[in-house]
């Protein structure tokens, strides 16, 4: 779904003189990869885009080796994500009629041990990590999100730019009433 990134990683493995990397772009629910032809596989932050995780999960164990990992990483309840949730507080805010995002994630440490258990996976682990960003302005944060949010990506996509223009003033409105002057640290 990002050629843009599969064609990003190839160029850095090609300038790092990186050879053992191969890049593709495939469906995670149907990869297109022999059983037991990959050492190391990871997926950050994608498990949400998946109409069947564990469908995902099953191909990822699939195409493994024995004794192969996986690192998996996605998102905690909203609650628990104050540098998120300022962004969909503001944009529910700037556009009350947008569609929000959907809870598609695994939310709690044991669901993802229990869904990769699932699936085959053996001495599953699940570790809760939080980090956390400094953001010194409204404007630094909408910037941050425009570029690395993909509900925000996906609503600029679907209104095409004049529309998102006009709205991502009123985003950025709402983002001043909630960032104080100075900045603030959000975590995740």
């Amino acid at each position: 779904f990002a050629p843009g990134m599969i064609a990003a990683l190839r160029a850095r493995a090609g300038h790092d003189g990186v050879s053992n990397v191969e890049a593709a772009v495939m469906d995670a629910q149907s990869l297109s990869l022999p059983d037991g032809s990959v050492d190391v596989a990871f997926c950050m932050f994608a498990f949400m885009f998946f109409p069947d995780r564990a469908r995902a999960f099953q191909e990822l164990h699939r195409v493994l080796r024995p004794g192969g990992r996986a690192v998996i990483a996605t998102w905690a309840p909203i609650e628990r994500r104050p540098m998120m949730k300022l962004g969909f507080d503001a944009l529910a805010e700037a556009a009350p009629d947008a569609p929000r995002p959907q809870k598609g994630d695994l939310q709690h440490p044991d669901e993802c041990v229990a869904e990769m258990s699932a699936a085959g996976f053996r001495n599953v682990e699940a570790h809760a990590f939080t980090d956390s960003i400094r953001v010194e302005s409204a404007d630094e944060y909408c910037d941050f999100m425009v570029r690395t949010g993909p509900p925000f990506a996906a609503l600029r996509k679907r209104l095409g730019e004049a529309e998102w223009s006009a709205l991502l003033d009123r985003i950025v409105a709402a983002l001043r009433r909630r960032i104080p002057e100075g900045g603030t640290e959000l975590s995740a």
